[in-house]
């Protein structure tokens, strides 16, 4: 570092003094922010940088610092420090400093102020995974705090990127970024959504590389709208090669990736003949091989919880499968690991998969980096493939859901590594699907008994009733009922967890005064427990595009009993429209004393132009007006 990283430090005292002379006290004016940054902003940056230097494959430093002037209470979090740290990224230097909205300093905060703690505290063995963090407990709004801090890497396995996206609702006056590397070390870079190409200078013998985004005006979220790696600007980076804990590795390709988690693997399937003994007990030859794949992943997760371990190359390394046996504990590594190696004695070939799992930044099969944070597994059969997630104890064999779902993963598998894309659901087997039962009495009242399926991503998104206690179960259900009057007599949940999971939820409802006397009339409502109500405010101003992420649809058929001393005078008309990103259907029928009434919708995945937002929102009005139609009953005199 030498002459370079004297000139850092210089650097960072300079931004702690930015535009201060030594006897003016005052720094970070509300009143000097420039309005345009104000409109839609809870929170302004009003400057960030962060300075990463690679002085060799085990080797980097990053330094950074950072002031928020905080407008609103609903940007309070943003005050708050917190950062993890472990053996092979510490951080070693912290200040914070308040100020008032004038400018004026509050407070100052030094490193030995700042809590530490451990960040998995209860499992003695990773102790070394631990946090830093600090709430300034200011709430004189508006207020500003800087933070600068420096983090020293000890493997540059873990590479920086850049966003100039800091979350809804922030503006932001100057953010910058810098990379420093030795002349004749080429790191990779790719830019995304951003058209500012890098400044690249020479000093000391080191290349400087800065990207600088100013006046960034706060984003607004719009509904439907992509996720911020969509449209925010980013930069990626990514070593050549690096060393972490005697392992080297390189970033050149997926498959040379793969080859370096392949090293850290070898060695972990390591596992007591008496496990093995017990789970080939529970294999019967009669079983297909789902069955047996099935009872094997269920041995495992009973077996075992969860605990995050991010300690360490313990970040990215599972310890092996003879301590997850052991302890009966694992991160999602050691889990994935232990699995694959019960999986494998019993003959058959799997892959431990790296997966930027959730609504991360997805893989980008063009640029190879480090984006991963999660692991499963991927089982081939002959006539199909097993993705197995070994993680969550309640996840049925071989079922992906949102959390994995349509995106590129890593298959390890030493030379052969390879990106692969898991599967994506098609609107029908992502789906609400409800069958009803409502009979009416003369008066109005009515009973009614509904039943929800939920498959695909939406059995993952209800499942976690079923883990609530019987209060907030009820309250949850209850509140999830948009009926003006009900009163809920009784529900039931089952789950069928199969590698096709559903869970029903039945509903059984009082429904006071459900039909609307209008003399001798009954008007009834055909679909008042799932119909579509809220209509979006109409954008003038879209500035993103619309954006569905997965396939939809909903499938429902209600069976409505009418008064014996009644009949059926009107129904409304069938209806149908669509549009390239959704199509509705409804229609009515009698049959006897019953009107059975059905109604479909459908949303197809993509993004499609900011234009298109009005029209969505016209689709989703014609749907509620289609929703709202009602059946007619007079009194049958015949």
């Amino acid at each position: 570092m030498k002459l370079l990283y004297k000139q850092l430090v210089l650097f960072v005292a300079a931004c702690l003094s930015f535009n201060v002379s030594a006897k003016d006290k005052t720094k970070y004016a509300v009143a000097d922010i420039p309005k345009e940054l104000l409109a839609n902003a809870h929170a302004v940056v009003r400057e960030s940088t962060t300075i990463y230097e690679y002085i060799s494959p085990s080797n980097a430093v990053e330094t950074n610092f950072y002031a928020i002037t905080i407008l609103k209470e609903s940007a309070l979090d943003k005050s708050e420090f917190t950062e993890f740290y472990n053996s092979l990224m510490k951080i070693n230097y912290i200040e914070a400093t308040v100020y008032d909205k004038d400018g004026k300093k509050v407070k100052r905060i030094k490193s030995d102020d700042i809590n530490d703690y451990s960040a998995i505290s209860g499992f003695s063995l990773y102790e070394d995974s631990r946090v830093k963090h600090f709430d300034p407990e200011y709430d004189s709004y508006p207020f500003t705090i800087e933070y600068s801090f420096r983090r020293k890497y000890e493997t540059t396995l873990y590479a920086p990127n850049w966003s100039v996206f800091d979350g809804y609702n922030t503006s932001i006056e100057l953010t910058q970024f810098k990379y420093i590397a030795p002349l004749d070390y080429n790191f990779k870079y790719k830019a995304s959504n951003v058209s500012v190409d890098p400044v690249i200078e020479e000093v000391d013998e080191k290349k400087v590389y800065t990207w600088e985004v100013t006046n960034y005006k706060a984003p607004k979220y719009e509904r439907n709208d992509p996720p911020y790696y969509k449209w925010a600007p980013i930069v990626f980076t990514s070593p050549t090669h690096f060393k972490v804990e005697g392992h080297t590795g390189s970033y050149n390709t997926w498959q040379e990736f793969g080859q370096f988690s392949e090293q850290l693997l070898e060695g972990k399937d390591n596992i007591s003949q008496t496990t093995l003994n017990e789970v080939k007990a529970l294999i019967t030859e009669e079983m297909s091989d789902y069955e047996k794949i099935k009872t094997i992943h269920g041995y495992a997760q009973k077996k075992n919880r969860y605990v995050s371990i991010q300690d360490g190359l313990g970040g990215f390394e599972p310890f092996d499968a003879e301590t997850v046996e052991r302890l009966s504990y694992g991160d999602c590594k050691a889990l994935t690991n232990f699995t694959m190696t019960l999986l494998k004695n019993n003959g058959y070939d799997c892959y431990y998969t790296l997966v930027s799992a959730g609504r991360t930044t997805p893989i980008d099969p063009e640029f190879s980096n480090n984006r991963f944070n999660h692991a499963f597994l991927c089982v081939p059969l002959k006539a199909d493939t097993l993705w197995i997630e070994c993680t969550n104890p309640h996840s049925p064999c071989g079922y992906i859901g949102d959390f994995t779902d349509d995106r590129y993963v890593l298959l390890v598998d030493g030379e052969k590594s390879r990106l692969v894309r898991t599967p994506a659901y098609k609107a029908s087997d992502n789906a609400q699907i409800l069958k009803g039962n409502i009979v009416i009495d003369a008066d109005g009242n009515a009973k009614g008994s509904y039943t929800f399926s939920y498959i695909g991503a939406q059995y993952s998104d209800e499942f976690g009733l079923t883990l609530r206690d019987e209060k907030d179960r009820k309250k949850s259900i209850i509140n999830s009922i948009d009926i003006p009057n009900f009163t809920l007599d009784s529900y039931n949940i089952e789950v069928e967890k199969s590698r096709h999971p559903r869970l029903d939820k039945t509903l059984n409802l009082t429904l006071p005064k459900y039909g609307a006397k209008m003399g001798s009339r009954i008007l009834v409502q055909l679909n008042s427990i799932n119909d579509q109500t809220y209509i979006p405010p109409f954008a003038r101003k879209r500035t993103l595009p619309l954006y569905f992420k997965r396939s939809y649809s909903e499938c429902d058929t209600i069976n409505i009993t009418i008064p014996d001393n009644y009949k059926v005078e009107a129904l409304p008309e069938p209806i149908e429209f669509e549009n390239e990103f959704a199509i509705y259907k409804s229609s009515a029928r009698v049959d006897g004393k019953e009107i059975i009434y059905n109604r479909q919708i459908e949303f197809y995945k993509g993004e499609y132009p900011k234009e298109e937002y009005n029209e969505f929102r016209s689709f989703l009005e014609k749907v509620a007006k289609a929703d709202a139609a009602k059946a007619i009953l007079i009194p049958d005199e015949g």
